[in-house]
């Protein structure tokens, strides 16, 4: 372990009193580690109210600790535990205690695969009356604990949306563990939203829930996760549409491994063709103008191709739900110029009028199309949230260059990701996205609420540039996010 991030993390963690939001992600410190600090910070703060933790713990006393801080703290309204696991088997009671007597929390997702941190996690939740969003993953399926998750939803009218995952599917012979959900799931009048998995029930089971779904007036969408969908498609899509529930029904993504027929399908609001083949790909596209039920679209391709472009093109103009748009580009090394295809577009996209999300990926694209994929952004009076990667080099530094100029007239943009070289002289361009991006989601003004600030974030900050100094207050943030190897401050 790296004991000078331990000792930096140690000092640095108990000062954030009045940040809002704290993810905590070790990487090079042990999480145990971590609890003493965050176990102060938790005493102490007055603005926290979400709390996102990863990772393992080594001994059951510090998962005991950590719970009776928690239950200290008046102001936590979401918690986050992924892979909450420990090695070891004791129960930990203050678990229980904090779900059960907490009235802030309001959001809590817990993943993990511990029985005894199961069992406390579920039995605290019979007793709590704040919760109005739950995600259970990596649960055991044994009658003990899918009878207390069905007294859950049978006397928690409080909560609004249920999820409950588990990545692999059961032996048939444990099939039938799942069916005491579904009188409290047809019976319960004030969830808005579950999700569970394909192989929970027999399929009779699935179609007496399915005629059921239409009357549930309270029940807006019901999600059905699964990576096993291929061989049961057909009697799924064919279930829904006979038993009126489709519009109410998600089934996650349509890929190219399922037949054509599908894709108009209401079950379907995302389509991924990352992995399809190049006749697939032509096939489908045609067709995504016809699917206004889309709102999720994947897809990589060559930007020379008008086979690809012009399709693609038609369906940005056309589309009225499209909100998120993955794409790949790949191009031939050393081409010159503009490209004509790939100009519709970017047209299109500039005029599209739902697009709050893009990830763009590109390779090899010319100095050109790269700027003007730049400009293309900017005049989208839609999109929200970028995420970039850029190669080779040069290509980078165009978009960046590009993108920065005139920024601060974009009053949309809250959050620009980029993953790839960034050289050193477009530093104050990256700032000037970077700092427009924290204007317009709120960060600013949020940072400069940090009243308390220790010599150590001042000076921190001091290396921030000269930039930052136009908002010191946004400086104290950032060290924060930097000085917490392996954690980020989000807030």
């Amino acid at each position: 372990m790296n004991t000078w991030t331990a000792s930096a993390i140690s000092t640095i963690l108990p000062c954030l009193t009045n940040i809002e939001k704290l993810q905590l992600t070790p990487v090079e410190v042990p999480l145990d580690v971590l609890v003493g600090p965050l176990c102060a910070l938790l005493e102490s703060s007055v603005s926290l109210s979400s709390l996102h933790v990863e990772g393992t713990f080594a001994e059951d006393r510090m998962v005991d600790t950590l719970f009776k801080a928690l239950l200290k703290n008046p102001t936590l309204t979401e918690l986050h535990f992924q892979d909450m696991s420990v090695h070891g088997s004791l129960y930990p009671q203050s678990v229980k205690e904090f779900l059960a007597s907490t009235t802030m929390l309001k959001v809590l997702y817990v993943s993990t695969k511990t029985p005894s941190i199961q069992m406390a996690v579920l039995e605290g939740l019979l007793e709590n009356w704040s919760i109005e969003k739950l995600s259970l993953d990596l649960f055991m399926v044994i009658e003990e604990t899918t009878a207390l998750i069905s007294r859950i939803i049978e006397t928690k009218p409080v909560i609004r949306m249920l999820e409950i995952s588990r990545p692999l599917p059961l032996p048939p012979v444990h099939r039938t563990v799942y069916d005491c959900w579904i009188r409290p799931l047809m019976e319960n009048d004030t969830l808005e939203e579950v999700r569970l998995p394909l192989y929970a029930l027999h399929p009779e089971t699935w179609s007496a829930f399915f005629r059921a779904l239409p009357t549930k007036e309270n029940l807006k969408k019901f999600h059905i996760s699964s990576p096993f969908y291929l061989s049961r498609l057909n009697w799924l899509c064919a279930e829904l549409k006979h038993s009126g529930s489709e519009e109410k029904v998600s089934l996650q993504r349509y890929t190219s491994a399922y037949d054509i027929e599908f894709l108009q399908s209401k079950v379907f609001s995302a389509v991924d063709l990352s992995l399809s083949q190049y006749e697939q790909k032509l096939a489908v596209l045609v067709q995504l103008p016809n699917c206004q039920q889309l709102t999720s679209v994947r897809i990589d391709f060559r930007f020379d191709d008008p086979r690809i472009s012009i399709p693609l093109a038609e369906f940005l103009r056309s589309t009225r739900t499209l909100q998120k748009l993955d794409i790949r580009v790949m191009c031939v090394r050393g081409a010159g110029g503009r490209n004509q295809w790939w100009k519709h577009v970017l047209e299109s996209l500039s005029l599209n009028k739902t697009l709050t999300k893009l990830v763009h990926t590109s390779y090899n694209m010319t100095i050109q199309d790269t700027e003007d994929m730049a400009d293309s952004i900017k005049r989208n009076t839609c999109i929200r949230r970028l995420s970039l990667f850029y190669t080779p080099p040069e290509n980078s530094s165009a978009f960046i260059r590009r993108l920065s100029k005139g920024i601060e007239e974009n009053y949309r943009l809250t959050d620009v990701k980029y993953s790839g070289y960034c050289e050193e002289e477009l530093a104050s361009d990256w700032f000037a996205v970077q700092e427009t991006t924290w204007r317009n989601s709120g960060l600013v003004s949020r940072a400069a609420r940090i009243k308390q600030a220790s010599s150590l974030d001042s000076g921190a900050a001091y290396y921030c540039g000269a930039n930052t100094q136009r908002h010191l207050e946004l400086g104290k943030t950032i060290v924060f996010a930097i000085a917490l190897i392996g954690s980020a401050i989000r807030a």
